[in-house]
C-alpha cells in the first residue's frame, strides 16, 4: 500500500480533495445567501414588502399545475371559514356565536359533572334550547 492510503484502501488524497471541494462550495452558498440578503435589504429599503416578494419567489418556483392546486385549496379553505356554522340552537342570534357543545359522545364524564345539572355536560342535540324553555307561568 502506497502512502496516501489509509487501511481500509481508500485514497486519503481523494478524502481531502473531496472535502476541499464541498468546503468550498459551503463559503460560496455563504456569501451567495448574504448578496442574498442584501438584495431584500435593498427592496425593503425602496418600499416593497419582503414577504410578498419571498412568496412571489415560491410561487415562480411551482409549476402551473401546483400552483393551481394550492390556489384551489387556499380558495376553499377561505370559503369554510366564512361559511356560517351550524346553529345549533335556532334562538342563537350569530352562526359566529360560539356553540355550547358538551364533550364528544365518546367522552364520559366524571362523576362530579354528572353530579352537575345535565345541561351543563350533555352534547347541545341531546339537551332542550335554554331559550326554548317556556317561563314559569
Amino acid at each position: 500500500m502506497s502512502d496516501t492510503t489509509d487501511t481500509v484502501g481508500v485514497a486519503g488524497d481523494r478524502i481531502r480533495s473531496i472535502i476541499e471541494r464541498i468546503e468550498r462550495l459551503d463559503e460560496e452558498i455563504k456569501d451567495l445567501m448574504e448578496t442574498k440578503k442584501e438584495i431584500f435589504g435593498e427592496a425593503k429599503g425602496e418600499g416593497l414588502d419582503v414577504k410578498v416578494l419571498k412568496e412571489i419567489l415560491k410561487l415562480r418556483k411551482q409549476d402551473k399545475d401546483e400552483r393551481d392546486e394550492r390556489e384551489s385549496l387556499l380558495e376553499v379553505y377561505v370559503r369554510a371559514m366564512d361559511a356560517p356554522a351550524p346553529l345549533a340552537c335556532p334562538h342563537r342570534t350569530s352562526a359566529r356565536e360560539p356553540a355550547r357543545y358538551g364533550p364528544a359522545p365518546w367522552d364520559r364524564p366524571s362523576a362530579s359533572l354528572k353530579a352537575q345539572e345535565p345541561e351543563t355536560w350533555l352534547p347541545a342535540t341531546t339537551r332542550a334550547c335554554p331559550t326554548s324553555a317556556k317561563a314559569p307561568s
